[in-house]
């Protein structure tokens, strides 16, 4: 799966409905029981695909099937996870028996979780690899931030329009879209996702489950990076926009001293780069301190006179 084309030049954010008010309530309890996708195995672990040789551990849903679904408005709250612990992968999929009393946090990603993500790890905590899968499902790799889903085997609408919006409507709550594209000739889409968490979380979510009229069975894949030179400035720009987002944010938060220096170090730097300070009001300022100097200097003499 591939974005062939670059993204539409306007971008229209959809913001998650994330409420502060749902983490005060207890966390929903997802399932009753836990749903087993196959027998347990004795092989030995792969550690690529994070399973046991031979054990099956997604479930294989088809049109029709009852599957889960996770909807943050009603199944976010409050849990027993500490401050740095991950967010739970089976609250994602819908499928948490723990509600309340899991060690996991049950909401969607939020700001602070992608600063707080090492690139090694992902949003649940599970480790990333060198290299992307050979189906690009997994957990992705640590040496790109990819944050574009594939949407694979898709039932669109009429028009592209109507279905960007449908695609919206069902990925939007778990996270802030960057944009959507639509391919009906090929009854797919991107998603790209303003944060990797969101998308990490969204791909998870939405694996396997489906949209407006459940006649479809989702396919959620990473989608490789687009070789569009358009696309690929576009990305390089983003990239660079969101790192200086986020020394802003850092550099705000520096405490009164630090924040003196950092001054004076960006200072130095537009000097080395031939961009000097604007001081005139500081010339005026020294002007206006000497002639006052001179004329108190003038009214004591006279007045010793």
């Amino acid at each position: 799966p591939r974005a062939r084309h670059a993204p539409r030049a306007t971008i229209v954010r959809v913001r998650a409905p994330h409420d502060p008010a749902w983490m005060q309530r207890p966390a929903r309890r997802q399932q009753k029981e836990i749903v087993q996708a196959a027998a347990n195995s004795t092989g030995e672990y792969n550690i690529w695909y994070h399973k046991h040789v031979g054990e099956q551990q997604k479930q294989v849903f088809k049109v029709g099937d009852e599957r889960p679904r996770c909807i943050p408005e009603r199944d976010s709250g409050r849990t027993r996870a500490t401050k740095d612990a991950p967010l739970c992968l089976h609250f994602a999929g819908g499928l948490c028996v723990n509600g309340a009393k899991c060690l996991y946090k049950h909401r969607i990603p939020i700001a602070a979780d992608e600063q707080r993500m090492a690139v090694s790890h992902d949003v649940f905590g599970r480790e990333r690899h060198g290299a992307n899968r050979g189906d690009m499902d997994g957990v992705g790799s640590f040496n790109s931030n990819n944050k574009t889903l594939y949407i694979g085997n898709l039932v669109p609408k009429a028009s592209a329009a109507e279905t960007e919006d449908m695609i919206r409507r069902h990925f939007a709550p778990f996270g802030e879209i960057q944009y959507v594209r639509v391919i009906l000739s090929k009854n797919c889409a991107f998603v790209r996702y303003c944060f990797r968490a969101a998308a990490e979380f969204a791909k998870v979510a939405m694996d396997g489950s489906y949209l407006d009229n459940g006649d479809e069975v989702l396919v959620v894949r990473w989608a490789y990076e687009d070789p569009n030179p358009v696309a690929k400035k576009f990305e390089a720009r983003q990239q660079d926009l969101e790192f200086i987002h986020l020394m802003r944010e850092r550099l705000a938060a520096l405490p009164p001293e630090q924040a003196q220096q950092r001054d004076a170090v960006e200072r130095l730097r537009q000097i080395n780069n031939g961009v000097y300070p604007n001081t005139d009001a500081q010339i005026v300022a020294e002007a206006r301190k000497r002639k006052l100097a001179a004329i108190e200097s003038g009214m004591a003499a006279g007045l010793a006179a």
